[in-house]
């Protein structure tokens, strides 16, 4: 059933390549639009089989492809509820019901976790100390050229709404080793489960 959306994804990408190799940003805002419409179609029939094989490992795999790389935790966690403990047992489905948990503290309209970093000088800023403003987090890393790229925009967006109360509250993120970045990932991930 999903080959044929597929294979116009893989003739889609095929075509972004060409896009982007010669700047096409106007055909590539196209191509996006049709991108996410066969997202739209794949995700119907996954779901579709997923309501129609509940007690198969398969469908597991089915919901997370429902849930895709922005899980609305709304929309995921009802029909995660409908698998059969025996499913729900599962590592891969323990894996999903924690990251349901974490969309539904970090997605979209939910208030940011509290947390405190030092600021350039050395004092200890909690991100509560800027309630009752419009606050945009941004978490970057020298490491980034994109991040670092977003640094104009984010700088003009503050001058020009901060008399309202619109606040860049800019993050960095250390350069890690892999274990720092791993036990860091372990310590956000326990302070999200708690």
């Amino acid at each position: 059933r999903l080959r044929p959306i597929n294979e116009q994804q893989e003739s889609l990408s095929k075509e972004y390549g060409i896009l982007k190799k010669n700047n096409d940003e106007a055909g590539l805002q196209k191509l996006e639009a049709k991108f996410d419409s066969l997202d739209t179609e794949s995700k119907k029939m996954y779901r579709a089989y997923f309501q129609s094989n509940l007690s198969s490992p398969v469908a597991l795999f089915a919901l997370e492809q429902v849930a895709g790389w922005d899980l609305n935790a709304d929309e995921v966690g009802p029909l995660f509820n409908e698998l059969p403990a025996s499913v729900k047992q599962l590592p891969s489905a323990r894996e999903l019901s924690q990251k349901i948990e974490t969309a539904r503290k970090t997605g979209v309209g939910q208030t940011a976790m509290d947390f405190t970093q030092q600021d350039t000088s050395g004092n200890p800023v909690s991100l509560s100390s800027f309630r009752g403003n419009y606050v945009l987090i941004d978490f970057w890393a020298s490491w980034c050229t994109p991040c670092r790229a977003s640094f104009p925009m984010l700088a003009k967006l503050n001058r020009e709404l901060g008399p309202s109360g619109f606040i860049v509250v800019a993050v960095v993120l250390p350069q890690m080793s892999g274990a720092e970045a791993k036990e860091a990932a372990q310590a956000l991930i326990a302070k999200l489960k708690g």
